[in-house]
């Protein structure tokens, strides 16, 4: 009897020493397929943040072509603006300017309506402009600063002028014929989108003020 209880006593341990070693390598195994699958994973995602990168790469290059871009075309407008009008100056601080560099008789600044109703020109098409005409009706003087918005309304506007100098010249030819001659001699001058007109004895000095900025 001791001898059989001895021997299933070895074979109790026995079997549990086999249910240890079962369980060690199933363990082994479950980290290995952990292991496994990690580094499946750190592969996979590997690729993608090489492609956010390409694509943030791209937007960057895009960016920065777009800003090069813009940076031409400005630079490009800012140059046709200064061959125009280097000083920036609007039309009536160039009339100010004329005022102290040449006498002239007593000026009056002309409004919107006489503009419109007189000289037949559409204020619309204008982006910058000053009236200015001689105070007293015995002087024909009169300077006209224009800044057009578009070219393709600079004649328009020219002609405009034109006509209405053919009126003056029709007022003042048997009334004030030494006025007239003055007028005789006045022309439209066009320079890129300014169109001017001076009527004066002194149109030549204050022509030369005007080209300082229209030039």
């Amino acid at each position: 009897m001791k001898i059989i209880k001895i021997v299933q006593r070895i074979q109790k341990r026995i079997q549990t020493n086999d249910k240890k070693r079962k369980m060690m390598v199933f363990f082994l195994l479950f980290a290995g397929l952990c292991t496994a699958c990690g580094n499946a994973g750190i592969e996979q995602t590997e690729p993608v943040i090489e492609t956010t990168t390409s694509v943030e790469k791209e937007t960057e290059t895009i960016s920065e072509s777009k800003s090069e871009t813009k940076a031409i075309a400005t630079e490009s407008s800012l140059a046709s603006e200064s061959v125009q009008n280097e000083s920036g100056k609007t039309m009536q601080e160039i009339y100010e300017e004329i005022e102290k560099t040449v006498e002239q008789p007593e000026m009056i600044v002309l409004n919107d309506n006489y503009i419109a109703n007189y000289y037949g020109i559409d204020l619309s098409l204008l982006e910058d402009y000053f009236f200015a005409s001689a105070q007293e009706v015995i002087y024909a003087d009169m300077i006209i600063l224009m800044k057009v918005k578009e070219e393709s309304s600079v004649q328009t506007v020219k002609d405009a002028l034109d006509t209405m100098i053919a009126q003056k010249k029709l007022e003042l030819e048997n009334y004030l014929p030494e006025q007239f001659q003055i007028v005789e001699k006045s022309e439209v001058v066009v320079s890129g989108n300014y169109v001017y007109l001076v009527i004066s004895e002194k149109a030549e000095e204050i022509q030369a003020v005007i080209t300082e900025y229209f030039n």
